[in-house]
């Protein structure tokens, strides 16, 4: 329960970050963070459903703007089944509500925007430190 509780908050902390990149200086490497594979691989998503999904085809900021109803429809077409749909919606409202908390806490700290550089180094530092937790 601690491992997926720091997962969504370090999910979350990149939505917050990626946020606070100028837009126009997001490139195409910043816009496939956070990687919905590795949202995939956490919820337990088979592989072979994340295979049908081509990078850029569909986002996890796409999914959490959704509708439960409309994800289901959405990862059925790759293939999910009934019980990774409920898991995925689970896991897509417990980010919802730790991303909401966190952005409201984050812009009432700072209104800064950060360069892309230091979004990647940052999340590339965090990952490394989250899969050696593994």
């Amino acid at each position: 329960m601690i491992m997926w509780s720091k997962l969504v908050k370090y999910f979350s902390r990149q939505l917050s970050c990626k946020r606070k990149v100028a837009l126009q200086e997001r490139n195409a490497k910043l816009e496939g963070f956070p990687q919905l594979h590795h949202w995939f691989r956490i919820v337990d998503v088979r592989k072979e459903v994340m295979e049908e999904i081509t990078p850029g085809q569909l986002s996890l900021e796409q999914l959490l703007e959704m509708t439960d109803e409309q994800v289901c429809e959405t990862v059925e077409k790759y293939g999910a089944n009934p019980e990774e749909c409920a898991r995925l919606n689970a896991s897509l409202s417990c980010l919802r509500n730790v991303h909401m908390a966190d952005s409201h806490r984050l812009l009432l700290a700072s209104s800064e925007e950060i360069s892309v550089h230091t979004f990647i180094r940052s999340f590339s530092e965090g990952l490394v430190k989250c899969l050696q937790m593994t």
